[in-house]
């Protein structure tokens, strides 16, 4: 690749600047330093960032971000980074400020300017000069769009983001309500969740929801609930979310429903915790962490395949630190699923934790009971920090050995003892199922 095809090809385009946003092309070889300061190549008029906040860089074919000591860190995809080779829709935030990584001709109209200003504006007082053609409704432009083959005509008023026609109930969660709906541009069957006003109820929470959006919109993979639009209703004063439409149950609704004892037979679980894995290892790929899988995320299809699904709310509304976990008693459910480092004010969360996560749904599926209760989210936190969970051949006498020692080393007390990676996790579940017999 010569040094001058990227600066054809690569752009950085800011997330929060409205129908369309602002581009700023990548000259290789760099360095493209931005910052505060006015020798910046790209200034951010922003008190957050640093006078010279980071840098882009191009070597060994690929564009880096590199952090230049600043005050409030850089961050790729939410994960605070000193250095990192981005990928095409990674998300690099710098102080407020998103700027997506774009290999290709940038969607905004203001492409080809390299010096510059952002001035940075909040989501919430961007709404307004964020509005969809539909008047009550503010629409994620980011995301990717279901095709159609039809012109958009008017929008109708009674249509989230002038295109959602709302259906049945199908679940209340914790986070939102999730209603069958019809997308009236592509004529398809989509979910549309509605989220609760907590979930957003102040700008910090907001702006992590929007990054969240964000990222999730770019996970593209057959076992994760892909994610179509993101909106504001004002005449509902609520979020909302336009998702694939999974036409089966969670694994919570199945086990309460067919599961013996609330517990399923060791074939289903493995070929579902390969489904969930494959997912965890794109977005590990991605640098993308999930941070609150639980039965009820993990849904399947009729044909049985497993999606696991809520990655739009990867940093927007999964509490990690203790205060917040024990200031609601909704989340005592969810504290059975997070990793002991979950639990601490400075613990450290990275693709471990939720391999963790996902060993503690295996041991549900396969125990009948999630690896750890109490009588309050303090005993439940003091056995999650400290105790080890029974073994699973003690509750279910039909689990291989094998699947057994699969799921243990995943709820490991200290990160270094789990699978390091989703891959890692992958492949020795793959083992298992070959040496068990145990088909797709």
């Amino acid at each position: 690749m010569d040094n001058q095809s990227p600066s054809k090809r690569f752009f950085l385009e800011r997330l929060d600047s409205g129908g369309s946003p602002d581009s700023f092309p990548l000259e290789a070889p760099g360095p493209v330093v931005i910052g505060r300061s006015r020798g910046c190549a790209v200034r951010i008029d922003d008190a957050k960032t640093s006078r010279r906040h980071c840098v882009f860089e191009f070597h060994d074919d690929r564009w880096h971000v590199k952090d230049l000591g600043s005050t409030n860190g850089t961050q790729v995809n939410d994960r605070t980074v000193q250095t990192a080779a981005l990928a095409d829709g990674d998300v690099v935030t710098v102080g407020r400020v998103s700027l997506v990584f774009r290999n290709g001709q940038p969607r905004g109209s203001n492409a080809g300017r390299v010096a510059t200003t952002v001035n940075f504006v909040s989501p919430s007082r961007a709404s307004d000069r964020e509005r969809d053609l539909n008047a009550n409704d503010w629409v994620t432009s980011e995301l990717p769009v279901v095709p159609s083959g039809q012109s958009p005509g008017s929008p109708r008023t009674d249509l989230l983001g002038g295109r959602y026609e709302l259906g049945p109930l199908l679940h209340q969660g914790s986070t939102g309500s999730f209603f069958k709906a019809r997308d009236t541009k592509s004529d398809r069957v989509v979910c549309v969740k509605m989220l609760s006003t907590r979930v957003t109820e102040n700008e910090a929470d907001l702006r992590r929801f929007v990054r969240g959006v964000q990222t999730a919109g770019k996970l593209h993979h057959p076992n994760i609930v892909q994610l179509f639009r993101a909106g504001h209703s004002r005449s509902r004063k609520q979020w909302w979310l336009a998702m694939e439409y999974v036409d089966g149950p969670s694994l919570r609704q199945i086990v309460a429903k067919y599961g013996i004892g609330k517990m399923l037979a060791p074939d289903k679980v493995l070929a579902i915790a390969r489904d969930i894995v494959a997912a965890l290892a794109v977005a590990f790929e991605r640098q993308v962490l999930h941070r609150n899988i639980r039965p009820e995320n993990i849904l399947l299809t009729k044909s049985g395949t497993a999606k696991l699904a809520d990655f739009a709310l990867v940093r927007g509304v999964v509490l990690t630190t203790l205060q917040r976990v024990t200031g609601s008693s909704e989340l005592v459910g969810d504290l059975a699923y997070m990793a002991p480092e979950r639990t601490e004010l400075d613990g450290v969360v990275d693709c471990r934790s939720d391999i963790y996560a996902l060993g503690a749904c295996m041991y549900t599926l396969l125990a009948g009971q999630p690896p750890f209760t109490g009588r309050g989210t303090v005993d439940l936190i003091d056995k999650v920090r400290h105790s080890d969970p029974t073994p699973l051949t003690r509750r279910n006498l039909s689990v291989p050995g094998p699947l057994e020692g699969v799921v243990m080393k995943c709820l490991a007390k200290s990160p270094t003892d789990r699978f390091q990676t989703p891959q890692e996790l992958s492949d020795e579940l793959g083992r298992v199922a070959r040496f068990h017999g145990f088909s797709r």
